[in-house]
């Protein structure tokens, strides 16, 4: 149920980003790599340098940026479906077609620019953020305080207002799965 709840937030929150960017060249599909959970390091192109590893991951917030990144990096192509779609499918008389054209340009634009600059600028943010991690272990138990008051909302509630166990239990699920391991600081 943790990764039904998880993977439903990843994708609300992804395409919310993914819309807010426009669409990618193409058939709608992104060329960009989906991206890992965290962002890896980068190659090292000396052999005796050691690679960097990834910046710790923060209670709350690394999984947003997982979703973010997910969604600049595969939201772009699916607005832009739904653009030439909605926008690009039927032909517009002049003088609307030469807007019809240049509103899916711009669209498709905003979307290109996205997909090349939205997973490095996730990163930067990612590396920024990193030191909050050494409040991981106050911030996982705010989170798991919140859980066990939907688990018990879902426990009291649930027999009568249904669907809200289902609801409150896959929520409590959330917040515990974006609990983040402590770091040494």
């Amino acid at each position: 149920m943790k990764d039904r709840a998880r993977t439903r937030v990843a994708l609300v929150v992804g395409g919310l980003a993914g819309s807010l960017v426009g669409a990618t060249v193409g058939a709608g599909a992104s060329d960009a790599p989906v991206p890992a959970a965290a962002p890896a390091a980068a190659p090292s192109t000396d052999a005796a340098a050691p690679a960097v590893p990834p910046p710790d991951r923060v209670a709350a917030v690394s999984e947003v940026l997982d979703a973010f990144a997910t969604g600049s990096t595969a939201g772009p192509g699916v607005i832009g479906g739904i653009a030439r779609a909605v926008v690009g499918s039927q032909p517009v008389p002049p003088p609307g077609d030469q807007v019809q054209a240049a509103l899916l340009d711009a669209i498709i634009q905003a979307g290109s620019q996205i997909s090349e600059q939205g997973p490095p600028s996730i990163d930067a943010f990612r590396a920024a953020v990193a030191p909050l991690a050494c409040a991981n272990p106050a911030i996982n138990a705010g989170l798991e305080a919140l859980a066990d008051g939907f688990d018990q909302s879902a426990a009291d509630f649930g027999p009568t207002i249904a669907p809200f166990d289902l609801t409150a239990v896959e929520t409590a699920s959330f917040l515990r799965g974006l609990e983040a391991p402590e770091v040494p600081c």
